[in-house]
């Protein structure tokens, strides 16, 4: 649309809002910039912290790629509710830098089952607004106050082939045995509480 008194009058207008489409392809090149190239986000120490993407989506990284004489860089994939075009060098720093001390036992951090908050045996995952990069000791300390502690691990002996420790620990799904780097369901009819030394030895010897 233009003035009555073009060309004299050089106004015009679009008939249609474009502001919609041109922030989609801002939006649109920020990702390819960030897909094509690892994005330097800022430093930790004296390492470089990079945001980049692998087969499983975005990641951070602390320090440069291994080689054969180096060891593998600390990775952190990004959490889901953070846009990697939208992500700030004060996350990135946080991201690289956990678990993230929060003071009196307090540490916020991302495991197998997403962000969580933990003070010794006591842990509850965050959900609603409450994340890693705005927790507080305050807020932390509110979210544990009706927060069950796990019962401290029990070593029940060690295993007469292997030596190792054979633990009892309480997980995400119950009780279950710990030997070495392996994990042992405990089958029915034990009662886990009152497991003993021989009845876990024939657990962890069935499942070898």
């Amino acid at each position: 649309m233009g003035c009555s008194h073009y060309p004299e009058c050089g106004y015009t207008k679009p008939l249609t809002d474009t502001k919609e489409e041109e922030q989609k392809d801002a939006n649109d090149t920020a990702i390819r910039s960030v897909q094509n190239e690892n994005k330097l986000m800022c430093q930790h120490g004296d390492m470089n912290v990079y945001l980049k993407k692998g087969p499983y989506g975005f990641y951070v990284q602390l320090g440069e790629d291994a080689t054969a004489t180096t060891e593998k860089p600390k990775r952190v994939a990004l959490p889901k509710f953070v846009k990697p075009e939208e992500l700030t060098a004060e996350q990135a720093e946080i991201l690289v830098s956990l678990p993230r001390d929060l003071g009196n036992g307090i540490e916020v951090n991302i495991g197998k089952f997403g962000q969580y908050v933990k003070q010794g045996t006591k842990s509850r995952s965050l959900t609603g607004n409450d994340n890693i990069f705005n927790m507080t000791a305050e807020r932390a300390a509110e979210i544990l106050q009706h927060a069950v502690a796990k019962p401290e691990p029990k070593v029940l002996g060690k295993h007469p082939q292997t030596k190792e420790d054979i633990v009892l620990s309480k997980g995400r799904y119950g009780m279950y045995l710990k030997c070495g780097r392996n994990n042992y369901a405990i089958p029915k009819g034990y009662a886990p509480s009152e497991l003993t030394q021989e009845e876990a030895i024939k657990i962890v010897t069935a499942k070898k």
